[in-house]
């Protein structure tokens, strides 16, 4: 169960990663104004978050039932880890590129609303949620475990 559990994230990181990397390819079309480009992006960016989401959550929640089978950490802190990664890349990606547009073109680039820069937000927010989901469960694995070493007859 542990090596099914690694490919999948491998494979999540390879994926996404990818995806990523192919929605990045529209600051390259000089034929489109940059409002258009910013409004494909940002359009695609609904089904990649959701996708993201979706995967993580399975990561996740497969990471608990490993855990609690084996103690590690490691099946907890993973998915918490590259999930605020691509998330900071994304954010990473259309600060990069609309700053290159905005140099040429001043006069058709607007300021970008902090709602294109969720993604940072939401990546703080998963790993301070990863950091707190650790040390509880962490505790509580511990106490579970030294109750049933301790306990009579077992």
């Amino acid at each position: 169960m542990k090596l099914p559990w690694l490919t999948m994230q491998g494979a999540a990181i390879l994926v996404f990663g990818t995806w990523l990397y192919f929605r990045g390819q529209i600051w390259g079309n000089t034929e489109l104004f940059p409002s258009e480009m910013v409004g494909i992006y940002t359009r695609d960016s609904s089904s990649f978050f959701l996708a993201l989401r979706i995967v993580f959550l399975a990561a996740a929640g497969w990471g608990v039932v490993l855990f609690w089978r084996s103690g590690r950490l490691f099946y907890i802190a993973l998915p918490f880890l590259w999930f605020p990664v691509l998330l900071g890349l994304d954010s990473l990606l259309i600060t990069l590129a609309m700053g290159r547009v905005a140099r040429v073109n001043t006069e058709l680039v607007p300021d970008l609303p902090l709602l294109y820069y969720h993604g940072l937000i939401e990546a703080l927010a998963t790993v301070l949620l990863g950091l707190v989901v650790m040390a509880i469960l962490g505790t509580y694995y511990q106490n579970h475990r030294r109750a049933r070493h301790f306990a009579p007859g077992v």
